[in-house]
């Protein structure tokens, strides 16, 4: 569930700097509007220095543009004039980088001047052609083939007194098969019981329009004429209920609607899923499941699930994890929670300090992990009807080597850090462990273990049923796949189209051309000749889609080339661009894409993470989409 949130407010530094301060809390979305209901005419700068306070904290936001000319009359706007404006919020520089998309007010399906499809679908594509995302305001119901047309379309835009009755007479996101819906309620005033009373009410309202198919939300005391001038009273109350709204699970209505055959989710977050499936009339049966959890750290955002539903937990672990290293005589920290200690090593690598390596270099601790925390969520997968796991940092030898506590003192008996052979040790105990419940598994990055074997003597590129890597052209490993796999084996991946990354010893900065890479992808055969390369091409935005390569190249107007010689270093645009998204038609909608030399790019509005090393993921939580997929023996 997100927040859409109108904001017509004339640039004013407090006023902004206190929407701002909401941006980190959870996803939301923001109309904004110039000078006149339109792109801004005068004072640009000022504007632009203030919608960038606002991209900058995290909001995403869409630029606004009406698209009547007579409302009782039902009379469109001259198409030229609405696509003029749609192009002035993408001309001014500074301004287009700022832009998630742009909001067409005043969708009427009744134009008595026009087919409402045709003329609609014309400034869609006008968007869709910049990169932006196109969200349409009808304020209530309309036909789904012209919801269709938009990303997000407002189904209720109205009082906040008249939300129940409509409810009650079954209204809902009709159209969530085509689109996302979001319900706008304004003059609803805080509850006489005070706030927490207010509270209440509105983690009712959320909770109501999440029971209808509804995506996005927002709800205001502000009355009529103008709603939408600033913010509610109670916005910390709002936003206290959708942020935990946010963390307990996701909108995949969108990743839904582009019919993919592999979807990759929190393992904590299928139920969801499926639900949402259901509503958009996705069958189970039409898609294979992976759950995602972490094998190799302590993620403290699942502690509650894992007790609740796995009863798993972790205090427990912790004493437990000390009484078994002062029965083998070890000496490895003071108690079950130390860093370095019998159960953690120690913190991971900002933005994800608050996640702890687990100690896999200690024998009773791996034999431990697997037994009580791994085994429990690999049962919770087969109950939530996963058909795979995919098992998250299972590289604790690539980044806590015994190399990383040498300094350690006093120094603790047996010397830390983890060793490519206890990882192995681990990794194979844990796909047994799924191979025993009938879940397929795949190996994620840790691309150094590809050419070497378990104990038992089974090679690692064997023995998994299938790969999974983040980023191996941009840091041009994709190679170790081809030379490691002599089986057909399906390697399911992603590039980001907005990564600056340094390229060869000569230090080159760039962002890779989808065009270039995806042929690269595409030809991907392996030592054997016979492996698959599934890549997803798209943005780092949380909630972009993608795109996947085979697709992308096929679309009518792209134009595939691969590089001289195959050397993805030719694939580089300079530094100096730093998203080259939205030229290729890549954005967060599940759209086919433009042709190559589309309009200047859009993007821009996006939070995105720092780099990371190649054995970590952008956003962990992220569900993941394939198509085109070869179904080999990598799902059961």
């Amino acid at each position: 569930m997100g927040v859409f949130l109108p904001w017509y407010v004339f640039p004013d530094t407090a006023a902004y700097s206190a929407l701002a301060a909401y941006g980190p809390r959870c996803a939301i979305h923001a109309i904004v509007t110039g000078d006149d209901s339109g792109p801004p005419r005068t004072d640009l700068a000022t504007y632009i220095t203030e919608f960038k306070r606002l991209a900058d904290s995290g909001i995403r936001l869409y630029g606004y543009v009406h698209t009547l000319s007579d409302v009782a009359a039902h009379v469109a706007r001259p198409l030229a004039d609405v696509t003029a404006d749609i192009a002035a919020w993408y001309g001014p520089p500074g301004l287009a980088e700022l832009l998630s998309g742009v909001f067409l007010d005043e969708v009427d399906p009744a134009l008595s001047n026009a087919k409402a499809v045709d003329y609609y679908r014309q400034l869609a594509d006008a968007v869709q052609g910049r990169g932006g995302r196109v969200v349409f305001n009808p304020g209530s119901q309309i036909g789904c083939s012209l919801a269709a047309l938009a990303d997000v379309y407002v189904r209720y835009e109205d009082y906040a007194a008249d939300w129940a009755p409509q409810l009650g007479g079954g209204m809902r996101c009709e159209c969530a098969a085509q689109s996302s819906c979001a319900a706008l309620l304004h003059g609803l005033a805080p509850a006489a019981g005070g706030a927490a009373a207010t509270a209440a009410a509105l983690s009712k309202i959320v909770s109501q329009a999440d029971s209808r198919a509804f995506s996005y939300v927002f709800v205001t005391d502000r009355v009529m004429p103008d709603p939408w001038d600033g913010l509610p009273s109670y916005f910390n109350a709002l936003m206290d209920t959708v942020a935990p709204w946010q963390l307990s699970g996701n909108d995949f209505r969108p990743l839904l609607r582009s019919r993919p055959e592999v979807i990759d989710v929190d393992i904590d977050s299928v139920g969801q899923l499926l639900q949402q499936a259901a509503e958009v009339g996705v069958r189970r049966q039409d898609f294979k499941l992976i759950c995602y959890f972490s094998a190799g750290t302590y993620e403290p955002a699942r502690a509650a699930d894992d007790l609740a539903k796995r009863q798993v937990s972790w205090p427990d672990l912790e004493a437990a994890a000390a009484a078994a290293a002062a029965a083998a005589g070890l000496s490895v920290g003071a108690g079950g929670g130390a860093r370095p200690g019998p159960l953690y090593l120690q913190s991971m690598d900002p933005p994800f300090g608050e996640e702890l390596w687990l100690a896999v270099d200690l024998p009773a601790t791996r034999q431990l992990l697997v037994d009580k925390v791994m085994i429990p969520r690999m049962k919770y997968a087969v109950a939530e009807g996963c058909d795979g796991v995919e098992l998250d940092n299972v590289d604790a030898y690539d980044n806590v080597s015994p190399a990383a506590f040498k300094a350690l003192k006093p120094a603790q008996r047996p010397a830390r850090g983890v060793t490519p052979e206890q990882q192995l040790q681990y990794n194979g105990a844990l796909l047994d462990a799924a191979h025993g419940l009938r879940l397929s598994a795949g190996l994620k990055n840790a691309l150094d273990l590809l050419g070497r074997s378990f104990a038992d003597g089974r090679r690692v590129s064997d023995a998994y049923d299938w790969f999974l890597n983040e980023r191996c052209w941009e840091f041009d490993e994709c190679d170790a796949y081809g030379d490691n796999i002599r089986w057909p084996a399906s390697i399911m991946a992603v590039e980001y189209c907005d990564s600056v990354r340094r390229f060869g010893g000569a230090g080159s900065q760039g962002v890779l051309r989808p065009d270039c890479v995806c042929p690269l992808a595409n030809a991907f055969r392996g030592a054997a000749g016979n492996c698959t390369l599934s890549h997803l091409i798209k943005t780092v935005d949380l909630q972009a889609l993608g795109l996947d390569c085979r697709a992308y190249c096929a679309t009518p107007g792209v134009n595939c080339v691969p590089p001289a010689g195959g050397k993805v270093s030719r694939c580089l645009e300079p530094k100096s661009v730093k998203d080259i998204c939205p030229r290729y038609g890549i954005t967060g909608a599940a759209k086919a894409p433009a042709a190559s030399g589309a309009p200047p790019p859009a993007g821009g509005g996006r939070r995105k993470p720092p780099r990371r090393r190649a054995s970590e993921y952008a956003n962990e939580y992220e569900p993941r989409v394939w198509r085109g997929h070869e179904d080999r023996r990598a799902l059961h």
